[in-house]
């Protein structure tokens, strides 16, 4: 039904994933799953609500889903620093992100950790299979975020737990754009300026834990909207949330 390209299933096919395949994609992936697996070590050391929710996923035996990993990897180089035999299925909409993972952690001889190739908007996946999703900021870059976040209540266990770092542009900043400017990107994926709280509310999930973790300014490279922001003189801030929840 679906191709399984190096034992990842793929259920988006290429013209439609969002990493391209090129040798310098290649490369920046690679340097950016090194560069992520040697970082998450060293914050490890570092007292914050991140740790906590990794660390308290990696003493789960259940399986964990990390929604659109990216190369940094979501919670997984936390999760896997702490328990390299946590049961993990990893989730990107780019083969080559997902491959270059596959291929560091084999090297790390991790057993348990595995990939898939969908969108989160549409996972195939059973309802009530997974015991915990994670998400670093994939909501966030997801157009139609509030749409991944229904489907991971839905392939949620009932009990099971979100961990969710999610993040948006201070709406102080967000309403200094040009009007047209504001419509392009609130048409695209309508910002949600209170950190995803009310649409995990609205999806189903009891929030039991909301806390503003970090305040900063976004930098141009950080993403298109940052960078269309720059151009009128306009400086984004984000506010950055640690989210759980329970099904």
């Amino acid at each position: 039904m679906h191709p399984v390209v190096d034992g990842i299933p793929i259920f988006v096919l290429p013209p439609e994933q969002t990493w391209g395949w090129e040798p310098a994609v290649k490369l920046e992936v690679e340097k950016g799953i090194e560069e992520r697996w040697n970082a998450a070590k060293t914050m490890l050391q570092e007292k914050s609500k991140l740790n906590d929710f990794a660390e308290r996923m990696a003493e789960s035996e259940g399986l964990i889903l990390d929604v659109a990993s990216g190369p940094r990897g979501g919670f997984v180089p936390r999760i896997l620093h702490r328990n390299p035999e946590a049961a993990i299925l990893m989730n990107e909409l780019g083969h080559v992100v997902l491959q270059g993972w596959q291929r560091f952690l084999r090297s790390k001889a991790v057993p348990n950790t595995c990939f898939a190739l969908f969108d989160a908007k549409r996972m195939p996946l059973q309802s009530n299979s997974i015991d915990i999703v994670g998400d670093v900021g994939g909501f966030d870059n997801i157009l139609g975020g509030a749409e991944a976040v229904k489907e991971a209540y839905r392939v949620l266990k009932t009990g099971g737990t979100l961990f969710s770092y999610n993040s948006m542009a201070d709406e102080e900043d967000f309403l200094k754009l040009p009007e047209d400017v504001r419509k392009k990107w609130y048409d695209a994926n309508p910002p949600v300026f209170d950190g995803f709280l009310e649409v995990f509310k609205g999806a189903g999930f009891k929030v039991i834990n909301h806390t503003l973790c970090v305040q900063r300014e976004l930098s141009p490279d950080e993403g298109d909207l940052p960078k269309e922001a720059y151009k009128y003189g306009v400086r984004l801030h984000s506010k950055e949330y640690c989210t759980e929840a329970i099904k």
